[in-house]
């Protein structure tokens, strides 16, 4: 899966769109229209105009691709209607105030959320999927409930402009990892500032932004590397 992010159009390519469509639970997510050629599905976020785009994409040499069409099957059961159900508007309204640097700074993790250097040693992979191969065990560090029986996690939440991002169980990326790729010298995000506070837990800022990072899984070898506990 790999994002290609643009202003209020953010594009996500995979070889199975339609099924990744099950799994987005947004309030207020609506189907909008499919390609002319089958080649896409977008759909908008009602309260604020935002668009995303599923393109269906094989990961092999250019020479080697066919054409692909979409098969929107799921997509069809979302909602095309704009207004917001009362239960949508109840999550919305739960949602904490966020700072603008904040949202800057989100954005760009997410934007950010499957990049991956083989050379340069790091990986953010989904945060718990490590490309590198870097063996993990899981542990109960943050008193997860699913720690223990190796079941991934991620948590982000906070205000303003303070947020944490939490994630655990086998095949977690270091902390230190995402950090890097926020603040990379050629693909992150400018004016953002890292802060390492061990060897599990980091710190990005932005403008008067945090965000937090903290993981959850450990091998001796994986600590020694910046790895998770």
């Amino acid at each position: 899966m790999t994002f290609s992010p643009q202003f209020d159009d953010f594009t996500i390519l995979s070889d199975m769109p339609d099924h990744i469509i099950q799994s987005v639970r947004m309030p207020g997510l609506r189907r909008t229209s499919v390609g002319d050629n089958q080649d896409w599905l977008l759909l908008t976020h009602a309260p604020t105009g935002a668009r995303v785009r599923f393109f269906p994409w094989e990961q092999h040499h250019p020479s080697h691709r066919r054409d692909l069409k979409v098969y929107p099957l799921f997509f069809e059961d979302l909602s095309a209607d704009m207004s917001l159900t009362e239960e949508e508007q109840v999550a919305l309204d739960a949602v904490p105030e966020m700072h603008l640097d904040s949202e800057q700074l989100l954005a760009g993790l997410v934007s950010r959320l499957w990049v991956s250097s083989k050379r340069e040693k790091w990986a953010v992979s989904g945060l718990t999927w490590d490309v590198l191969g870097r063996t993990l065990e899981s542990s109960s560090s943050f008193e997860s409930p699913t720690a223990d029986l190796g079941i991934h996690f991620r948590y982000l939440w906070g205000s303003g402009t303070e947020w944490l991002l939490r994630w655990g169980g086998e095949g977690s990326v270091p902390a230190a990892d995402v950090a890097r790729a926020l603040t990379h010298r050629n693909i992150g995000i400018e004016g953002a500032q890292a802060a390492h506070l061990g060897p599990y837990r980091s710190e990005v800022r932005l403008g008067k932004a945090t965000l937090a990072l903290e993981c959850s899984s450990i091998t001796d070898d994986a600590a020694a590397n910046g790895g998770c506990q």
